[in-house]
């Protein structure tokens, strides 16, 4: 190859490698301060570690798990952080438990339903897997 098309092709990788920096750094500016945040399985593992990541950042975060005393733990560990998150026994394989805890969160958690009278999406269209 001559020495103008490897300077093309270097000038060419330089680019792109510039534009994954902007768009990685698009991507880290995402704030998750105040948004509502569901996880399943989050008294323990990864998904604690994804509550306490998502408390740090400001996040309102709800926690469901099967183990109500597990569940509890969790969420006094997330407690000490400043906000103490919305913790639902729930068993995820059951679509009734789903659906309350669906409306718990909405009704708990969004400002816009928790302050209106209209009825929480899933309470009126129960949630179907």
């Amino acid at each position: 190859m001559h020495q103008l098309g490897k300077t093309a092709l270097l000038l060419a990788a330089g680019g792109v490698g510039a534009w994954l920096l902007a768009r990685a750094r698009q991507r880290a500016s995402y704030s998750f301060a105040d948004k509502v945040v569901l996880i399943a399985g989050g008294s323990r593992g990864l998904g604690l570690v994804l509550a306490r990541e998502l408390t740090r950042a400001g996040a309102r975060v709800a926690i469901c798990a099967r183990d109500a005393d597990v569940l509890e733990r969790a969420a006094e560990d997330l407690a000490e952080m400043g906000r103490r998150p919305l913790a639902i026994p729930c068993d995820i394989t059951e679509p009734e438990m789903v659906g309350d805890m669906i409306d718990r969160v909405i009704l708990s958690l969004v400002p816009s339903m928790s302050s209106s009278t209209t009825p929480a999406p899933s309470a009126s269209a129960p949630f179907r897997p």
